[in-house]
């Protein structure tokens, strides 16, 4: 992984070239701990393999996810990076195409870079702090934090 950094810490601005085999989802999740980013939004697009997307079943409080092995673009990555009690999480959804043209999108569970993944990260100055929400099962936004309002 290669990256480059500009501005103060807070409101930093981060370019990050995922190389080949690499995890996405993994390699940005340890990036966010490695720099103590705990708010940032992310967009990016390149190539990637084995992918996996999923859909939230509302009704049944459940993720279903389906597996891409063959490599495919990249169209679009565009999410947040923020914390639980564990460290960061990256939420983000993501949206390929393989030969065929055909998109297929859905949140992004993992992927491994095929060619290159290119991710623009802008840190948002406070942390996105994540609270399980009973209603849903999930770690949702908590913006009644510091900052919140």
């Amino acid at each position: 992984m290669q990256y480059a950094e500009k501005g103060p810490e807070g409101s930093r601005m981060f370019m990050v070239k995922i190389e080949p085999g690499e995890q996405v989802a993994a390699g940005l999740r340890e990036f966010a701990r490695a720099h103590g980013i705990r708010g940032a939004m992310v967009s990016g697009l390149g190539a990637v393999s084995d992918a996996e997307l999923a859909w939230f079943n509302r009704d049944k409080k459940k993720y279903y996810s389906s597996k891409f092995p063959e490599v495919m673009e990249l169209l679009s990555l565009t999410g947040n990076l923020g914390m639980k009690e564990d460290g960061p999480v990256l939420h983000a959804h993501a949206v390929c195409c393989g030969q065929d043209l055909q998109p297929v999108g859905g949140h992004l569970v993992e992927a491994v870079c095929a060619v290159t993944v290119e991710v623009f990260m802008a840190e948002a100055g406070f942390a996105i702090e994540r609270k399980q929400d009973p209603r849903f099962g999930l770690w949702l936004m908590n913006l009644r934090g510091p900052g919140g309002r």
